[in-house]
């Protein structure tokens, strides 16, 4: 699966905002990587099911309101 990030749809104003998303992002693709490898080694499709979970949370809170 390809993540493509449309920034327009994103309420993020100024280079410091999107340095804090990215870094959101990053701990998140992070924290799914630790769950698949490491641990109880969650199976792969469980670890994908999660991810996009946690990133429609993320979307959700930063997605422009209209």
């Amino acid at each position: 699966d390809r993540i493509v990030i449309d920034w327009s749809r994103l309420d993020l104003e100024g280079q410091e905002e999107i340095d804090i998303f990215i870094h959101i992002l990053g701990a998140v693709i992070h924290d799914t990587l630790c769950d698949v490898f490491l641990g109880d080694e969650m199976p792969l499709g469980e670890a994908k099911k999660i991810f996009h979970e946690r990133l429609d949370s993320l979307r959700r809170h930063y997605e422009k309101r209209v």
